[in-house]
């Protein structure tokens, strides 16, 4: 069974759209990780463990996975 030409072209569309999400999405997590991660050195790191810092570590991980 083969794709008639306009269904053809809405599998490949429906792909390109979900292709460019998905880099937008990767492109502005690694942004928002460049620029936190100055503040979270400052925040967090060499600092006793706290719940906000147990939280904050969690969602971070979360966020990647």
């Amino acid at each position: 069974m083969s794709l008639s030409s306009p269904e053809a072209a809405a599998a490949w569309y429906d792909t390109l759209i979900f292709n460019y999400t998905a880099t937008a999405a990767a492109v502005f997590m690694l942004y928002d990780y460049l620029i936190s991660t100055g503040r979270e050195v400052e925040m967090f790191w060499g600092k006793p463990i706290s719940a906000a810092s147990i939280l904050f570590f969690s969602n971070k991980v979360l966020t990647i996975a």
